[in-house]
């Protein structure tokens, strides 16, 4: 027999993921049964399980777990544990194990643990070392996404087909309080065209639904679905889910659906390097703490470049197929499978390079680059040295992406990306002009290698733009770019001259208080 103590009023999402897994243990013939808290919104979904429920009381730690023994005891012979419970920790785990009953945590907040094996889906990239010296040398790991205890209806889901109508999807998950979204709903409605539907998709521990309810009749693109049985229909019909980062993550990436996610729990919270590798470049955080006219607008950009994003998702580093139960069940049970063999070898990348010279190469930038590029600017070293200093906020930085129209590249060192570079043309009276910058990745560069890399820049836009005149501005603090600049031909402009005008227009943030202003003439020869 499998026991499972889910504390069901932390999420729905901890009940589903245990429900998932006890069905394929029940289906390889292990008996089930359920330790619940007792919770009301829970009990229609707990009715429908085809195996025992027992429900307990509020207890300490000690307390709880010795009258889940007990009543096991009652119950079965031989028994594993599973729990799932943020709520229940050490002290719970020492009184279940002083029992010697095998012990099964299922965790991703990477807390110590008294236990016979481990499962955490979450991708970092310290995934494979977050818990060492938290679990005893014997326990078994089960770590990563590709471990992610979904429903089987989302093993290997087909491609989206092209729809009639766009469709953004609003979801808090199992709970969530729709006051956090209700007035961006409503000005959503407001601001979108009547074509654009809106789904709003409750789950059975949501609160202050009537807040979103009331705008139904306001609104006849708004749609509300109350505790769907499975919300993998309107992952499939929709362009955009806004909502919390969940469970919900790993279904997005199983059916590809471009997300804007922000947090409403702890288990929320997550590094945005670490949610890019599954192809998940849009998690704001504190996304309702901005102003709603911002939040319509990040909506409104990515809602029009939704096929981009869906693309993103399915180049990830690591792709979801649904499989995770099965391979879970696998590792518990000591059974191979073939999906153990064959699961996610990293997505092949489109990151071919091109030689400049030695060991720098270079590459277009692409989509995969857009919070990257972000980091990379947001720099202290970067910003302090911009026409603009601060530091770019992320929506921002998301709306100006995908409507820019500069031409960068990453430039490579022996494999490794060290620079942001980019240029782009304007014309101003019929001169045609070239502004551009760099901006370090990582370390600073060397003067040899920034030689090079703005050689390479000024070589490749003399050919794209031969008669264009370079203008540029440079911090006075900036020693290094001002000497690298003034050996490739640059020259200070006087405030008379056309070029002078173009960088006014080019750079409206740089005044000539802290910043040169130079520009260098078409069919000047590259040293």
């Amino acid at each position: 027999m499998f026991a499972f103590r889910i504390n069901s009023k932390q999420g729905i999402g901890h009940f589903m993921r245990c429900k998932w897994l006890a069905l394929e243990l029940q289906h390889r013939g292990y008996e089930i049964i359920f330790f619940l808290d007792n919770n009301p919104a829970i009990e229609v979904l707990a009715e429908q399980l085809p195996w025992p429920v027992l429900y307990l009381p509020a207890l300490s730690q000690k307390e709880d777990a010795q009258m889940l023994l007990s009543a096991l005891s009652a119950n079965a012979e031989q028994f594993r544990i599973v729990v799932d419970n943020y709520e229940l920790g050490v002290e719970w785990e020492k009184v279940i194990k002083a029992s010697n009953a095998e012990l099964i945590v299922i965790d991703d907040l990477a807390r110590e643990h008294v236990c016979d094996c481990l499962i955490d889906q979450k991708y970092t990239t310290e995934m494979h070392t977050r818990y060492q010296n938290k679990v005893p040398a014997n326990c078994k790991l089960i770590l990563g996404p590709e471990y992610a205890l979904l429903a089987p209806q989302y093993q290997n889901v087909e491609s989206k087909q092209a729809l009639a109508n766009k469709n953004i999807m609003f979801s808090l998950g199992g709970g969530g309080d729709w006051l956090l979204l209700s007035a961006l709903i409503e000005q959503l409605a407001m601001s979108l065209d009547n074509t654009v539907e809106i789904t709003v998709v409750f789950g059975p521990q949501a609160i202050n639904k009537n807040s979103v309810l009331r705008l139904v009749d306001r609104f006849t693109q708004l749609k509300v679905v109350d505790s769907p049985n499975s919300f993998l229909p309107f992952y499939k019909k929709t362009q955009l889910f806004v909502g919390a980062l969940g469970t919900s993550l790993y279904e997005l990436m199983a059916t590809r659906t471009p997300a804007l996610t922000f947090a409403i729990a702890n288990n929320q919270q997550n590094m945005s390097e670490d949610l890019e590798q599954l192809g998940h470049y849009f998690h704001l955080e504190h996304l309702l703490s901005l102003p709603v006219e911002r939040q319509i607008k990040l909506i409104e950009t990515l809602l029009s470049n939704h096929k981009r994003i869906e693309k993103l998702t399915s180049n990830a580093s690591f792709k979801i197929d649904g499989l995770g139960v099965e391979r879970v069940v696998d590792k518990l049970l000591g059974t191979h499978d073939v999906k153990e063999d064959e699961h996610h070898a990293k997505a092949a990348s489109s990151n071919q390079q091109i030689i400049i010279a030695h060991d720098l190469s270079y590459r277009p930038v692409q989509d995969i680059d857009i919070m990257a590029y972000l980091r990379a600017r947001n720099k202290p070293n970067n910003a302090s040295k911009m026409t603009i200093s601060n530091a770019i906020e992320v929506d921002e930085h998301i709306c100006w992406w995908f409507n820019n129209r500069r031409q960068s590249y990453v430039i490579y060192k022996a494999a490794q990306p060290i620079v942001f570079i980019w240029h782009q043309e304007l014309e101003l009276q019929q001169q045609q002009y070239i502004i551009g910058g760099w901006f370090t990745i990582d370390e600073d560069v060397s003067f040899p290698e920034a030689l090079m890399i703005l050689k390479w820049q000024l070589e490749y836009t003399q050919k794209v733009a031969p008669e264009a005149r370079w203008v540029a501005v440079i911090h006075k603090e900036n020693k290094f770019v001002r000497l690298l600049n003034q050996y490739m031909g640059f020259e200070d402009v006087s405030p008379q001259s056309a070029s002078y005008k173009a960088i006014e227009f080019a750079f409206p943030h740089a005044t000539p208080q802290y910043f040169y202003y130079i520009d260098r003439a078409p069919h000047k020869q590259v040293k």
